[in-house]
Protein backbone atom coordinates (compact mmCIF):
# COMPACT_ATOMS: atom_id res chain seq x y z
CA UNK A 1 0.00 0.00 0.00
CA UNK A 2 1.50 3.25 -1.01
CA UNK A 3 1.88 6.03 2.03
CA UNK A 4 2.81 3.42 4.33
CA UNK A 5 6.19 2.83 6.26
CA UNK A 6 8.33 -0.38 4.86
CA UNK A 7 8.39 -2.79 6.93
CA UNK A 8 11.89 -2.87 8.63
CA UNK A 9 12.40 0.49 7.21
CA UNK A 10 14.02 2.77 9.91
CA UNK A 11 11.17 4.64 10.82
CA UNK A 12 9.09 1.88 11.59
CA UNK A 13 8.82 0.82 15.19
CA UNK A 14 8.95 -3.03 15.19
CA UNK A 15 11.58 -5.05 13.40
CA UNK A 16 10.23 -7.35 10.79
CA UNK A 17 12.35 -9.99 12.39
CA UNK A 18 10.57 -10.06 15.85
CA UNK A 19 7.06 -11.02 13.86
CA UNK A 20 7.04 -14.37 14.02
CA UNK A 21 7.99 -14.25 17.74
CA UNK A 22 5.12 -11.46 18.42
CA UNK A 23 2.69 -14.01 16.20
CA UNK A 24 3.58 -17.19 18.34
CA UNK A 25 2.87 -14.99 21.46
CA UNK A 26 -0.45 -13.83 21.01
CA UNK A 27 -1.68 -17.31 19.50
CA UNK A 28 -0.92 -18.92 22.47
CA UNK A 29 -2.43 -16.04 24.16
CA UNK A 30 -5.68 -16.16 21.95
CA UNK A 31 -5.42 -20.04 22.82
CA UNK A 32 -5.66 -19.73 26.32
CA UNK A 33 -8.09 -16.86 26.55
CA UNK A 34 -10.67 -18.60 24.62
CA UNK A 35 -9.91 -22.29 25.99
CA UNK A 36 -11.22 -20.32 29.59
CA UNK A 37 -13.90 -18.89 28.48
CA UNK A 38 -15.09 -22.46 27.01
CA UNK A 39 -14.83 -23.76 30.59
CA UNK A 40 -18.34 -23.12 31.15
CA UNK A 41 -21.84 -24.70 30.40
CA UNK A 42 -23.46 -25.14 27.52
CA UNK A 43 -26.20 -22.45 26.85
CA UNK A 44 -29.55 -22.90 24.93
CA UNK A 45 -28.13 -22.16 21.37
CA UNK A 46 -25.20 -24.48 21.36
CA UNK A 47 -27.69 -27.76 22.83
CA UNK A 48 -30.09 -26.69 20.48
CA UNK A 49 -27.35 -26.81 17.48
CA UNK A 50 -26.21 -30.61 19.36
CA UNK A 51 -29.85 -32.04 19.16
CA UNK A 52 -29.83 -31.23 15.73
CA UNK A 53 -26.49 -32.35 14.43
CA UNK A 54 -27.77 -35.88 16.53
CA UNK A 55 -30.67 -36.24 14.68
CA UNK A 56 -28.87 -36.19 11.22
CA UNK A 57 -28.72 -39.12 8.89
CA UNK A 58 -25.93 -38.21 7.07
CA UNK A 59 -23.10 -35.70 6.91
CA UNK A 60 -25.41 -34.57 3.85
CA UNK A 61 -28.55 -33.38 6.04
CA UNK A 62 -26.90 -30.77 7.43
CA UNK A 63 -28.37 -28.84 4.17
CA UNK A 64 -30.86 -31.10 3.13
CA UNK A 65 -32.49 -31.78 6.45
CA UNK A 66 -32.25 -28.89 8.97
CA UNK A 67 -33.95 -25.83 7.43
CA UNK A 68 -33.65 -24.12 10.86
CA UNK A 69 -31.86 -20.91 10.79
CA UNK A 70 -30.16 -22.32 14.48
CA UNK A 71 -28.37 -24.98 12.04
CA UNK A 72 -25.13 -23.27 11.06
CA UNK A 73 -24.09 -26.15 8.90
CA UNK A 74 -20.23 -26.13 9.35
CA UNK A 75 -20.30 -26.11 12.95
CA UNK A 76 -23.44 -29.11 12.45
CA UNK A 77 -21.06 -30.56 10.74
CA UNK A 78 -18.47 -30.81 13.26
CA UNK A 79 -20.67 -31.50 16.11
CA UNK A 80 -21.85 -34.37 13.90
CA UNK A 81 -18.34 -36.18 13.74
CA UNK A 82 -17.49 -35.54 17.08
CA UNK A 83 -20.66 -37.72 18.30
CA UNK A 84 -21.87 -37.85 21.68
CA UNK A 85 -19.13 -35.95 24.73
CA UNK A 86 -19.33 -36.78 28.07
CA UNK A 87 -17.45 -33.14 28.35
CA UNK A 88 -19.46 -30.53 26.51
CA UNK A 89 -16.34 -28.51 26.12
CA UNK A 90 -14.77 -30.47 23.64
CA UNK A 91 -17.76 -29.37 21.05
CA UNK A 92 -16.42 -26.14 21.82
CA UNK A 93 -12.34 -27.65 20.29
CA UNK A 94 -13.30 -26.49 16.67
CA UNK A 95 -14.46 -23.09 17.11
CA UNK A 96 -11.39 -22.53 20.30
CA UNK A 97 -8.95 -23.77 17.57
CA UNK A 98 -10.61 -21.39 14.80
CA UNK A 99 -10.17 -18.42 16.77
CA UNK A 100 -6.51 -18.48 17.96
CA UNK A 101 -5.93 -19.44 13.98
CA UNK A 102 -8.07 -16.03 12.78
CA UNK A 103 -4.79 -14.41 15.15
CA UNK A 104 -2.34 -15.65 12.62
CA UNK A 105 -4.82 -14.47 9.67
CA UNK A 106 -4.96 -11.04 11.02
CA UNK A 107 -0.95 -10.76 11.55
CA UNK A 108 -0.78 -11.55 7.94
CA UNK A 109 -3.43 -9.40 6.26
CA UNK A 110 -2.03 -5.95 9.32
CA UNK A 111 1.74 -7.49 8.08
CA UNK A 112 0.47 -5.74 4.34
CA UNK A 113 0.68 -2.21 5.80
CA UNK A 114 3.65 -2.97 7.93
CA UNK A 115 5.18 -5.07 10.99
CA UNK A 116 3.22 -2.78 13.52
CA UNK A 117 0.08 -3.15 12.03
CA UNK A 118 0.23 -6.70 11.86
CA UNK A 119 1.11 -6.67 15.52
CA UNK A 120 -1.89 -4.56 15.93
CA UNK A 121 -3.68 -6.47 14.44
CA UNK A 122 -3.00 -9.70 16.01
CA UNK A 123 -2.85 -7.86 19.23
CA UNK A 124 -6.77 -6.60 19.04
CA UNK A 125 -8.04 -9.83 17.97
CA UNK A 126 -6.28 -11.67 20.00
CA UNK A 127 -7.97 -10.05 23.23
CA UNK A 128 -11.16 -8.86 21.71
CA UNK A 129 -14.04 -9.80 24.04
CA UNK A 130 -16.63 -10.32 21.35
CA UNK A 131 -13.88 -12.68 18.88
CA UNK A 132 -13.30 -14.71 22.15
CA UNK A 133 -17.14 -14.73 23.30
CA UNK A 134 -18.37 -16.39 19.80
CA UNK A 135 -14.86 -18.38 19.16
CA UNK A 136 -15.09 -20.17 22.32
CA UNK A 137 -18.98 -21.69 21.81
CA UNK A 138 -20.02 -24.27 19.65
CA UNK A 139 -21.51 -22.63 17.11
CA UNK A 140 -20.59 -20.86 13.57
CA UNK A 141 -19.73 -17.73 14.47
CA UNK A 142 -16.33 -18.24 15.18
CA UNK A 143 -15.86 -20.13 12.16
CA UNK A 144 -17.35 -16.72 9.61
CA UNK A 145 -14.67 -14.69 11.56
CA UNK A 146 -11.55 -16.99 10.42
CA UNK A 147 -13.57 -17.03 6.67
CA UNK A 148 -13.65 -13.04 6.74
CA UNK A 149 -10.00 -12.51 7.67
CA UNK A 150 -8.65 -15.69 5.30
CA UNK A 151 -11.14 -14.59 2.55
CA UNK A 152 -9.40 -10.81 2.87
CA UNK A 153 -6.12 -12.50 2.83
CA UNK A 154 -6.50 -14.23 -0.35
CA UNK A 155 -8.65 -11.40 -1.99
CA UNK A 156 -5.42 -9.15 -1.67
CA UNK A 157 -3.34 -11.62 -3.53
CA UNK A 158 -6.07 -12.13 -6.27
CA UNK A 159 -6.47 -8.17 -7.06
CA UNK A 160 -2.32 -8.49 -7.05
CA UNK A 161 -2.32 -11.05 -9.53
CA UNK A 162 -5.71 -12.91 -10.96
CA UNK A 163 -5.28 -16.04 -11.49
CA UNK A 164 -7.80 -19.15 -11.91
CA UNK A 165 -6.31 -21.15 -8.44
CA UNK A 166 -6.14 -17.66 -6.52
CA UNK A 167 -10.06 -16.79 -7.78
CA UNK A 168 -11.05 -20.58 -6.73
CA UNK A 169 -9.31 -20.28 -3.77
CA UNK A 170 -11.16 -17.31 -2.87
CA UNK A 171 -14.58 -18.30 -3.79
CA UNK A 172 -13.93 -21.81 -1.84
CA UNK A 173 -13.04 -19.35 1.06
CA UNK A 174 -16.31 -16.80 0.54
CA UNK A 175 -18.68 -20.30 0.50
CA UNK A 176 -17.07 -21.44 3.44
CA UNK A 177 -18.09 -17.61 5.26
CA UNK A 178 -21.73 -18.42 4.06
CA UNK A 179 -21.67 -22.25 5.45
CA UNK A 180 -20.49 -20.67 8.94
CA UNK A 181 -22.75 -18.06 8.93
CA UNK A 182 -25.46 -16.22 6.75
CA UNK A 183 -23.91 -12.95 8.10
CA UNK A 184 -20.80 -13.20 5.92
CA UNK A 185 -23.14 -11.53 3.35
CA UNK A 186 -21.79 -8.24 4.93
CA UNK A 187 -17.91 -9.52 4.03
CA UNK A 188 -18.66 -10.87 0.41
CA UNK A 189 -20.49 -8.17 -0.51
CA UNK A 190 -17.32 -5.93 0.17
CA UNK A 191 -15.18 -7.85 -1.39
CA UNK A 192 -17.45 -7.90 -4.81
CA UNK A 193 -17.28 -3.95 -4.28
CA UNK A 194 -13.53 -4.03 -3.95
CA UNK A 195 -12.82 -6.50 -6.58
CA UNK A 196 -15.18 -4.92 -8.97
CA UNK A 197 -13.50 -1.73 -8.73
CA UNK A 198 -9.81 -2.85 -8.73
CA UNK A 199 -10.38 -4.71 -12.10
CA UNK A 200 -12.23 -1.34 -13.20
CA UNK A 201 -9.50 0.72 -12.21
CA UNK A 202 -6.98 -1.58 -14.05
CA UNK A 203 -8.53 -0.12 -17.19
CA UNK A 204 -8.24 -3.71 -18.89
CA UNK A 205 -10.58 -4.68 -21.61
CA UNK A 206 -14.26 -5.39 -20.44
CA UNK A 207 -14.54 -8.61 -21.47
CA UNK A 208 -10.71 -9.34 -19.74
CA UNK A 209 -12.52 -7.44 -16.69
CA UNK A 210 -15.80 -9.34 -16.78
CA UNK A 211 -13.98 -12.72 -17.17
CA UNK A 212 -11.57 -12.13 -14.44
CA UNK A 213 -14.32 -11.28 -12.02
CA UNK A 214 -16.54 -14.38 -12.84
CA UNK A 215 -13.41 -16.71 -11.66
CA UNK A 216 -14.45 -15.50 -8.28
CA UNK A 217 -17.72 -14.73 -8.45
CA UNK A 218 -19.70 -17.31 -10.63
CA UNK A 219 -18.60 -20.12 -8.44
CA UNK A 220 -19.68 -18.17 -5.24
CA UNK A 221 -23.05 -17.17 -7.56
CA UNK A 222 -23.89 -21.05 -8.52
CA UNK A 223 -22.97 -22.29 -4.79
CA UNK A 224 -25.54 -19.84 -3.09
CA UNK A 225 -27.62 -20.27 -5.35
CA UNK A 226 -27.44 -24.36 -4.46
CA UNK A 227 -27.49 -23.46 -0.93
CA UNK A 228 -30.94 -21.30 -1.69
CA UNK A 229 -32.28 -24.63 -3.45
CA UNK A 230 -31.56 -26.68 -0.96
CA UNK A 231 -31.70 -25.30 2.42
CA UNK A 232 -32.43 -21.20 2.85
CA UNK A 233 -36.00 -21.66 0.44
CA UNK A 234 -37.09 -23.96 3.43
CA UNK A 235 -35.59 -22.12 6.34
CA UNK A 236 -37.70 -21.31 9.17
CA UNK A 237 -36.70 -18.85 12.02
CA UNK A 238 -36.45 -20.34 15.44
CA UNK A 239 -36.88 -17.26 17.59
CA UNK A 240 -37.38 -13.66 18.24
CA UNK A 241 -36.97 -10.78 20.31
CA UNK A 242 -37.47 -7.14 20.86
CA UNK A 243 -34.68 -5.15 19.83
CA UNK A 244 -33.77 -1.63 19.18
CA UNK A 245 -31.67 -1.50 15.64
CA UNK A 246 -29.29 1.22 17.17
CA UNK A 247 -29.38 -0.28 20.40
CA UNK A 248 -28.15 -3.23 19.27
CA UNK A 249 -25.57 -0.92 17.29
CA UNK A 250 -24.09 1.03 20.40
CA UNK A 251 -24.04 -2.19 22.29
CA UNK A 252 -22.10 -3.61 19.69
CA UNK A 253 -19.52 -0.95 19.81
CA UNK A 254 -18.90 -0.98 23.09
CA UNK A 255 -18.06 -4.08 23.44
CA UNK A 256 -15.69 -3.77 20.46
CA UNK A 257 -13.92 -1.22 21.77
CA UNK A 258 -14.04 -2.33 24.67
CA UNK A 259 -16.06 0.55 26.45
CA UNK A 260 -19.06 -0.27 29.15
CA UNK A 261 -22.08 -1.29 28.23
CA UNK A 262 -24.28 0.56 30.95
CA UNK A 263 -25.02 4.05 30.93
CA UNK A 264 -23.91 6.13 27.64
CA UNK A 265 -21.45 4.03 27.25
CA UNK A 266 -22.73 2.21 24.24
CA UNK A 267 -23.46 5.65 22.79
CA UNK A 268 -20.01 7.25 23.31
CA UNK A 269 -18.97 4.08 21.62
CA UNK A 270 -21.19 4.35 18.56
CA UNK A 271 -20.16 7.83 17.98
CA UNK A 272 -16.24 7.43 18.94
CA UNK A 273 -16.31 3.80 16.44
CA UNK A 274 -17.59 5.95 13.44
CA UNK A 275 -15.28 8.12 14.14
CA UNK A 276 -12.52 5.92 13.74
CA UNK A 277 -13.79 4.05 10.80
CA UNK A 278 -14.36 7.56 8.78
CA UNK A 279 -10.44 7.89 10.33
CA UNK A 280 -9.22 4.92 8.97
CA UNK A 281 -11.13 4.74 5.48
CA UNK A 282 -9.77 8.31 5.12
CA UNK A 283 -6.26 7.25 5.78
CA UNK A 284 -6.61 4.16 3.37
CA UNK A 285 -7.60 6.55 0.44
CA UNK A 286 -5.39 9.27 0.85
CA UNK A 287 -3.00 6.37 0.66
CA UNK A 288 -4.38 5.43 -2.89
CA UNK A 289 -5.49 1.98 -1.30
CA UNK A 290 -8.68 1.12 -3.15
CA UNK A 291 -9.28 -1.50 0.10
CA UNK A 292 -11.32 1.17 1.65
CA UNK A 293 -14.35 0.24 -0.12
CA UNK A 294 -14.47 -3.46 1.00
CA UNK A 295 -14.28 -1.88 5.05
CA UNK A 296 -17.28 0.81 3.82
CA UNK A 297 -19.48 -1.79 2.60
CA UNK A 298 -18.69 -4.15 4.75
CA UNK A 299 -18.41 -2.01 7.83
CA UNK A 300 -21.51 0.25 6.87
CA UNK A 301 -23.63 0.08 4.12
CA UNK A 302 -24.18 -3.52 3.74
CA UNK A 303 -25.48 -4.24 7.02
CA UNK A 304 -27.52 -0.54 7.08
CA UNK A 305 -28.81 -1.77 3.32
CA UNK A 306 -30.06 -4.86 4.85
CA UNK A 307 -31.72 -3.90 8.22
CA UNK A 308 -33.44 -1.25 5.80
CA UNK A 309 -34.63 -3.81 3.00
CA UNK A 310 -35.94 -6.44 6.19
CA UNK A 311 -36.15 -5.76 9.64
CA UNK A 312 -35.23 -9.36 11.02
CA UNK A 313 -37.65 -11.06 13.77
CA UNK A 314 -34.60 -11.04 15.50
CA UNK A 315 -31.36 -8.95 16.01
CA UNK A 316 -28.61 -10.05 18.15
CA UNK A 317 -24.66 -8.30 18.71
CA UNK A 318 -23.78 -11.38 17.34
CA UNK A 319 -24.70 -10.79 13.76
CA UNK A 320 -22.41 -7.90 13.22
CA UNK A 321 -19.76 -10.07 14.27
CA UNK A 322 -18.02 -9.98 11.17
CA UNK A 323 -18.64 -6.19 11.00
CA UNK A 324 -16.92 -6.08 14.21
CA UNK A 325 -14.18 -7.91 13.20
CA UNK A 326 -13.49 -5.46 9.58
CA UNK A 327 -13.48 -2.58 12.23
CA UNK A 328 -10.54 -3.80 14.55
CA UNK A 329 -8.25 -4.71 11.37
CA UNK A 330 -9.35 -1.09 10.32
CA UNK A 331 -8.52 0.05 13.62
CA UNK A 332 -5.31 -1.89 13.49
CA UNK A 333 -3.56 -0.21 10.18
CA UNK A 334 -4.78 3.03 12.06
CA UNK A 335 -2.52 1.91 14.98
CA UNK A 336 0.31 0.78 13.01
CA UNK A 337 0.32 4.28 11.91
CA UNK A 338 0.32 5.56 14.75
CA UNK A 339 3.15 3.71 16.18
CA UNK A 340 4.90 4.74 13.12
CA UNK A 341 4.65 8.44 14.07
CA UNK A 342 5.99 10.74 16.36
CA UNK A 343 6.98 10.15 19.89
CA UNK A 344 4.17 12.06 21.02
CA UNK A 345 1.50 10.25 18.98
CA UNK A 346 2.99 6.84 19.49
CA UNK A 347 2.34 7.48 23.27
CA UNK A 348 -1.08 8.32 23.22
CA UNK A 349 -1.69 5.30 20.05
CA UNK A 350 0.26 2.76 23.37
CA UNK A 351 -2.07 4.76 25.99
CA UNK A 352 -5.33 4.27 23.89
CA UNK A 353 -4.30 0.35 23.18
CA UNK A 354 -3.97 0.24 27.07
CA UNK A 355 -7.20 1.34 27.70
CA UNK A 356 -8.87 -0.67 24.80
CA UNK A 357 -7.08 -3.87 26.60
CA UNK A 358 -8.22 -3.07 29.89
CA UNK A 359 -11.65 -3.12 29.11
CA UNK A 360 -11.99 -5.75 26.84
CA UNK A 361 -10.26 -7.67 29.63
CA UNK A 362 -12.90 -6.62 32.35
CA UNK A 363 -15.23 -7.65 29.75
CA UNK A 364 -13.70 -11.19 29.43
CA UNK A 365 -13.47 -11.33 33.36
CA UNK A 366 -17.18 -11.15 33.80
CA UNK A 367 -17.51 -13.91 31.45
CA UNK A 368 -15.35 -16.74 33.04
CA UNK A 369 -16.34 -15.73 36.20
CA UNK A 370 -20.21 -15.87 35.84
CA UNK A 371 -20.37 -17.93 32.52
CA UNK A 372 -23.29 -18.12 30.07
CA UNK A 373 -25.42 -19.70 32.97
CA UNK A 374 -24.85 -21.93 36.08
CA UNK A 375 -27.59 -24.31 34.57
CA UNK A 376 -25.69 -27.57 35.82
CA UNK A 377 -25.35 -25.96 39.21
CA UNK A 378 -29.00 -24.56 39.11
CA UNK A 379 -30.58 -28.77 38.12
CA UNK A 380 -28.31 -29.82 40.92
CA UNK A 381 -29.30 -27.70 43.99
CA UNK A 382 -33.07 -28.22 42.51
CA UNK A 383 -32.61 -31.84 43.21
CA UNK A 384 -31.34 -31.40 46.62
CA UNK A 385 -33.29 -29.34 47.59
CA UNK A 386 -36.24 -31.54 46.98
CA UNK A 387 -37.29 -34.13 49.76
CA UNK A 388 -38.97 -36.77 47.60
CA UNK A 389 -37.84 -38.43 44.46
CA UNK A 390 -40.54 -36.44 42.49
CA UNK A 391 -38.89 -33.05 41.71
CA UNK A 392 -42.21 -30.90 39.90
CA UNK A 393 -41.03 -27.85 38.07
CA UNK A 394 -42.28 -25.02 35.74
CA UNK A 395 -41.33 -21.90 34.41
CA UNK A 396 -41.70 -18.78 32.78
CA UNK A 397 -40.32 -19.92 29.19
CA UNK A 398 -41.24 -23.65 28.53
CA UNK A 399 -39.19 -24.03 25.19
CA UNK A 400 -35.97 -22.07 26.57
CA UNK A 401 -35.48 -23.04 30.47
CA UNK A 402 -36.83 -27.35 29.36
CA UNK A 403 -34.39 -27.71 26.98
CA UNK A 404 -31.92 -26.40 29.77
CA UNK A 405 -33.53 -29.00 32.34
CA UNK A 406 -33.44 -31.88 30.19
CA UNK A 407 -29.79 -31.61 29.36
CA UNK A 408 -28.56 -30.83 32.17
CA UNK A 409 -30.67 -33.25 34.48
CA UNK A 410 -28.33 -36.69 34.62
CA UNK A 411 -25.88 -34.12 36.88
CA UNK A 412 -28.99 -34.17 38.94
CA UNK A 413 -28.30 -36.37 41.96
CA UNK A 414 -29.28 -40.39 41.47
CA UNK A 415 -33.03 -41.33 41.96
CA UNK A 416 -34.30 -37.71 41.29
CA UNK A 417 -37.61 -37.76 38.66
CA UNK A 418 -38.12 -34.14 36.91
CA UNK A 419 -41.66 -33.85 35.98
CA UNK A 420 -42.13 -30.71 33.93
CA UNK A 421 -45.02 -29.07 33.41
CA UNK A 422 -45.62 -26.43 30.34
CA UNK A 423 -47.44 -23.45 31.15
CA UNK A 424 -50.32 -24.87 28.88
CA UNK A 425 -50.75 -28.31 31.28
CA UNK A 426 -49.98 -26.52 34.89
CA UNK A 427 -51.60 -28.58 37.42
CA UNK A 428 -54.61 -27.68 39.67
CA UNK A 429 -52.35 -27.83 42.72
CA UNK A 430 -49.82 -26.03 40.89
CA UNK A 431 -45.95 -27.22 41.48
CA UNK A 432 -42.96 -27.33 44.05
CA UNK A 433 -40.99 -24.77 42.25
CA UNK A 434 -41.05 -22.17 39.67
CA UNK A 435 -37.83 -21.44 37.20
CA UNK A 436 -37.50 -17.55 35.75
CA UNK A 437 -34.80 -16.43 33.66
CA UNK A 438 -33.61 -13.18 32.47
CA UNK A 439 -31.61 -12.11 30.00
CA UNK A 440 -28.18 -9.52 30.48
CA UNK A 441 -29.90 -5.67 31.19
CA UNK A 442 -33.16 -7.04 32.03
CA UNK A 443 -34.81 -6.18 35.35
CA UNK A 444 -34.05 -9.26 38.03
CA UNK A 445 -37.58 -10.64 38.93
CA UNK A 446 -39.34 -9.91 42.55
CA UNK A 447 -38.58 -11.31 45.83
CA UNK A 448 -42.30 -13.06 45.62
CA UNK A 449 -43.68 -15.17 42.23
CA UNK A 450 -46.66 -15.41 42.04
CA UNK A 451 -48.52 -18.06 39.25
CA UNK A 452 -51.66 -17.84 37.91
CA UNK A 453 -53.44 -19.01 40.66
CA UNK A 454 -52.14 -16.65 43.22
CA UNK A 455 -50.32 -19.43 45.11
CA UNK A 456 -46.65 -17.48 45.85
CA UNK A 457 -42.97 -18.86 45.36
CA UNK A 458 -40.15 -17.36 47.41
CA UNK A 459 -36.98 -16.92 45.48
CA UNK A 460 -34.53 -19.52 46.89
CA UNK A 461 -31.63 -18.84 45.43
CA UNK A 462 -30.22 -17.29 42.00
CA UNK A 463 -27.82 -18.34 39.47
CA UNK A 464 -26.51 -15.55 37.13
CA UNK A 465 -24.61 -14.85 33.79
CA UNK A 466 -22.99 -11.89 32.31
CA UNK A 467 -22.02 -11.71 28.97
CA UNK A 468 -23.92 -12.02 25.48
CA UNK A 469 -24.84 -15.48 25.66
CA UNK A 470 -26.72 -17.92 28.43
CA UNK A 471 -29.45 -16.10 30.77
CA UNK A 472 -29.69 -15.98 34.58
CA UNK A 473 -31.94 -18.49 36.63
CA UNK A 474 -33.73 -17.38 39.24
CA UNK A 475 -35.49 -20.48 41.58
CA UNK A 476 -38.37 -19.89 43.36
CA UNK A 477 -39.87 -22.58 46.28
CA UNK A 478 -43.73 -22.94 46.84
CA UNK A 479 -44.47 -21.12 50.04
Amino acid sequence: MSGAPKPGSAEHPVPRTSLPLAMLGFLVIALLLRAAAAMNDFWLDEIWSLRMAQRLQSPLGVLTELHHDNNHPLNTLFLYFLGDQALWWVYRLPAVLAGAATVGLAGRVGARAGTAAAVAAMGLTALSFLLIQYSSEARGYGFAVFCTLLSLLLAYRYVEQSSPARALLLAGSILLGFLSHLTFIHVYLGLLAWTTLRRVRERSSWPDTLRSLALVHLPVWLGLAALYWVDLRHLTIGGRNEYSIPGVAATTAAYTLGLPVAGFGPWVALVLAAGLCMAGLTALRRQGADEWIFYLVAIVISPALLLALRQPDALFERYFLVCATCLLILLASLLGRALAGGRAIRAMALCLAAAWTTGNLIHLNTLTTYGRGSYREAVQYLASQTAGERVSVASDHDFRNRMLLDYYWPYAPAGKTQVYFDQEQYPPEGVEWTLVHRLEGETAPPEIWTDAAGRRFRLARAFPHRGLSGWSWYLYRRE
